[in-house]
């Protein structure tokens, strides 16, 4: 239900032409950087995030990785760390690391299903694992790597839905990392929503 009410919101923004695809990237100063990934209580994560958005439209992709890495890795204790994996793609792609820039789209499709519920988090004696269904576990390479990141008992109400902001919060996301997984893959969606 949850996947379905944001995949007509995508939808509806592909046919009316509405395009906030690349918001993301828009290039301003740290401090007025209102990129849909930064978040509103980590100063330290934002920065770099506003940073590497820079660095990359300086062309300067190896400082964007770099800042985005770090971004990354910063421990947003009250929300998963999952945002950066498009830029990182993108910033990874635009600097010649096709199979990194793979591997973080990977991540961020992995990280966004389970954010909207497509798959979801299972928990076992040795930790998570991402699932499907009726638990049975999705198989990719980074499967350990995301249940790290986005499962856990401090996260499960990130993931219920309880406006239409959070809906339309989550629909930019999942917006941003398929025009960056279509500028990687050179594949372009037209109006209708299929790909040209």
């Amino acid at each position: 239900m949850k996947a379905t009410l944001i995949i007509c919101l995508l939808v509806i923004g592909i046919i009316t032409g509405t395009n906030t695809i690349g918001q993301s990237l828009t290039l301003k100063p740290a401090h007025q950087c209102t990129a849909i990934e930064t978040v509103s209580s980590n100063q330290e994560y934002n920065e770099l995030v506003c940073a590497g958005i820079d660095a990359m439209h300086q062309g300067k992709y190896r400082d964007a990785i770099n800042l985005l890495e770090r971004a990354g890795n910063i421990s947003i204790l009250e929300y998963p760390n999952y945002k950066v994996y498009p830029l990182l793609a993108l910033a990874y792609s635009k600097a010649g690391f096709q199979k990194k820039a793979k591997e973080n789209l990977e991540r961020a499709r992995l990280s966004l299903s389970v954010l909207v519920g497509i798959y979801h988090c299972t928990e076992t004696g040795d930790g998570f694992y991402i699932s499907q269904g009726i638990d049975v576990k999705v198989d990719s390479q980074f499967n350990d790597d995301v249940a790290k990141k986005m499962c856990g008992e401090a996260y499960d109400y990130v993931y219920k839905i309880d406006s239409l902001e959070t809906v339309v919060a989550n629909a930019k996301l999942i917006e941003s990392y398929f025009s960056i997984r279509n500028q990687i893959d050179g594949k372009h969606i037209n109006q209708q929503g299929k790909n040209d």
